[in-house]
């Protein structure tokens, strides 16, 4: 028996099997055990494995005295010490046949959430409108759940495929923006002197249109299209031409009336921020028939005399 046998019996652990070591007497009858040196009292509970043969007995004599102690080298110790931590840590993974219970086991071990809402993801900031809808992150709680993917990982997974998701839809915008300039310079060449004209017009004409119309253009990247402005240009001009008195170029030839109005100011797409097409589309066709019921007010008249008072001031 060499000293890695013994460790383990030292250290409260059982001893490995395997054939005898080199110097002990090969296998056959046993020893007479009283022609063996006697064992000291300390080594009493050790196993015949250890203690059967003279090479060992003599071994264990050298530290016959109670407060004797085996030398081990440091590193072995503790190389011993840490693969019965390894092993006593170690997770089995349910196989083909396992139980409900032991599958959730596995996965409560690996970190997985007991359902998936326990998953907390975030969506990162400056991501555009719309783009991670609830129902698009409740599916990929529920995929994950599913296939038992742990808390974090699904989390970093999640935060990097939004990632990836916001670059792509900035590379698309980048794209289209550089799409319209181009498409601008095209339409000024061919229109020349005419273009600021066209684009005035067909810019009041718009204002006019059904912001669902105008969402479907900017879907399509149809903004800017010079066949787009060309036609609201047209369009302009040929309600410019059917104009009602005191209202100005591109109004409608239908002027709304108060209730209209008050109902257009009540719309969500009203309140929609600066900047946004929709909402200042939307704004503008107000504000038209605003001008058409008091035709002559200026802009900054926001009496309630005026009738302004119809835009919230």
């Amino acid at each position: 028996m060499n000293i890695f046998n013994l460790l383990p019996v030292l250290l409260g652990g059982d001893p490995p099997s395997g054939d005898p070591p080199s110097g002990d007497p090969p296998a056959g009858d046993p020893p007479d055990p009283t022609k063996l040196p006697v064992m000291p009292q300390w080594a009493g509970n050790l196993p015949d494995e250890i203690t059967a043969t003279e090479s060992n007995r003599n071994i264990l004599m050298q530290h016959k005295d109670g407060d004797a102690m085996i030398e081990v080298p440091t590193g072995l110790v503790k190389s011993y010490m840490d693969s019965k931590r390894a092993v006593s840590g170690m997770v089995n993974i349910p196989g083909e046949n396992a139980t409900a219970e032991q599958t959730a086991s596995f996965n409560k071990k690996m970190g997985v959430p007991d359902d998936a809402k326990g998953y907390g993801l975030k969506v990162p900031d400056g991501s555009p409108e719309g783009m991670f809808s609830d129902d698009t992150m409740n599916a990929f709680r529920a995929d994950a759940h599913e296939l038992g993917v742990p808390k974090t990982t699904a989390e970093e997974l999640f935060s990097r495929f939004a990632g990836r998701q916001i670059e792509g839809y900035n590379d698309i915008m980048a794209g289209n923006q550089q799409t319209v300039t181009e498409r601008l310079d095209g339409l000024k060449t061919e229109l020349g002197n005419d273009y600021t004209k066209t684009v005035e017009v067909a810019d009041k004409a718009v204002h006019y249109a059904d912001p669902e119309m105008i969402a479907v253009f900017e879907k399509a990247g149809l903004i800017g299209h010079p066949s787009i402005i060309k036609g609201f240009a047209k369009i302009g001009n040929a309600m410019g031409e059917g104009v009602l008195k005191g209202i100005g170029p591109a109004a409608p030839a239908t002027a709304l009336t108060k209730q209209e109005v008050e109902t257009m100011i009540a719309d969500p797409k009203y309140k929609l921020p600066q900047g946004n097409p929709i909402g200042d589309a939307w704004r503008a066709k107000v504000q038209a028939g605003f001008e058409a019921l008091y035709p002559g007010t200026g802009s900054a008249d926001t009496g309630p005399s005026s009738g302004r008072a119809l835009h919230g001031a």
